[in-house]
């Protein structure tokens, strides 16, 4: 079965950095199989915050969130929710 893939826009105006990356990461790991972020030419495994931070991703960017097994469908739509809600970042 292909893989489910969604796209996202980083609307954080500090991009995705090292606290919504954690938590994004955090949510990734519960996950049965893996998950893959793709962004600026590249793709990183999403249970690796690391990995996650080395994207740069800004605001603005657009991104692909990937999992390989139709039972995280549930994971990618959360992981999709939390980032178009600034992983519960409050900004003012």
């Amino acid at each position: 079965m292909p893989a489910l893939k969604k796209n996202v826009t980083i609307v954080n105006p500090l991009g995705l950095h090292a606290r919504p990356a954690a938590q994004l990461a955090q949510t990734a790991q519960t996950a049965n199989g893996p998950v893959f972020i793709h962004a600026n030419s590249h793709k990183v495994d999403a249970k690796d915050v690391l990995e996650v931070l080395s994207l740069e991703c800004h605001v603005g960017t657009r991104i692909i969130i990937e999992v390989e097994d139709p039972q995280d469908l549930t994971v990618l739509n959360k992981i999709c929710s939390q980032l178009q809600n600034n992983l519960g970042e409050t900004l003012s």
